[in-house]
């Protein structure tokens, strides 16, 4: 479905005309997608969060809003929105994969003090 971009009304996919305001519709080729700017900066920021680990949490969080915001104007626009849906799951992806590092390292962190006092104890007492 297309939507007027005079009334925003919903209309047909093969309607020359709005029959709700009687504004005559752009054709789909000719349409700007509105959309398409913050799709293609929400990709672009996935795909850099997913390569830069101490800025990427920020990088993926500005991409996953940017992504959001450019599927929105692309629907409402009745627009093909694949950038910001690729942005999205970029974005998605980096912040797993950060979430999941970090309780791997903080975990980690936190059990090896253990293993060097058992060393440690092992060591001074034998």
């Amino acid at each position: 479905m297309r939507f007027c971009q005079n009334c925003g009304n919903e209309v047909s996919k093969n309607a020359v005309v709005c029959v709700h305001c009687g504004v005559a519709l752009q054709n789909e080729s000719n349409m700007p997608n509105p959309g398409k700017g913050f799709g293609i900066t929400a990709m672009i920021l996935g795909i850099c969060s997913l390569i830069l680990p101490y800025i990427g949490v920020l990088l993926a969080l500005i991409g996953l809003i940017l992504g959001v915001v450019g599927k929105a104007k692309s629907k409402k626009a009745g627009m093909p929105s694949g950038m910001a849906t690729a942005g999205i799951v970029c974005s998605i992806i980096a912040l797993a994969f950060t979430i999941v590092t970090v309780v791997f390292c903080w975990s980690l962190g936190s059990l090896l003090p253990y293993a060097w006092l058992d060393m440690f104890e092992e060591l001074y007492y034998a």
